[in-house]
């Protein structure tokens, strides 16, 4: 059974892990079978079956790295372009996200006024919003209708 990673032939090293030393007595195939291809950069076969468990884990941590370091700079890429597309449309960042999302529209919203309120007990109330509440339920179920529970 072949275990195969696809690594890029124009990749920098990774933290030793890719000299060509390491390389070197390990068999490297060309694809043949796959064009895989990620903007326009080849890709080889590398056979992982002479690392021994030791390798393949440090290399697969060296990976992981190299990924979460990627995620970092294309987050801060792309905090850069944001920031520069504000600044050429003369609007601070701030304004851009301030009103535009939900949680914020949310968090601004005032407070909605009772709409209902029990007869027996006028201490409770209903908006009319949400699952109708108990008192309501029982009232109307033993014959009431909604426009009973006006507030007036």
């Amino acid at each position: 059974m072949d275990f195969l990673l696809w690594v890029s032939l124009s990749a920098a090293p990774i933290h030793g892990h890719f000299r060509k030393e390491n390389l070197a007595p390990r068999r490297i195939v060309e694809s043949t079978r796959h064009n895989h291809t990620q903007k326009g950069l080849q890709m080889a076969k590398i056979d992982l079956a002479g690392y021994t468990l030791g390798e393949l884990k440090g290399l697969q941590h060296d990976v992981e790295r190299a990924i979460k370091d990627r995620q970092q700079q294309d987050v801060h890429k792309a905090r850069e372009q944001i920031l520069a597309i504000a600044k050429d449309a003369g609007v601070s960042v701030e304004e851009l996200l301030g009103n535009g999302g939900a949680k914020a529209r949310k968090a601004n919203g005032k407070k909605v006024d009772a709409k209902y309120q029990n007869p027996e007990d006028t201490s409770q109330t209903w908006t009319g919003r949400g699952r109708q509440p108990r008192w309501m339920a029982e009232a109307m179920a033993n014959g009431k209708k909604l426009d009973d529970f006006l507030m007036k």
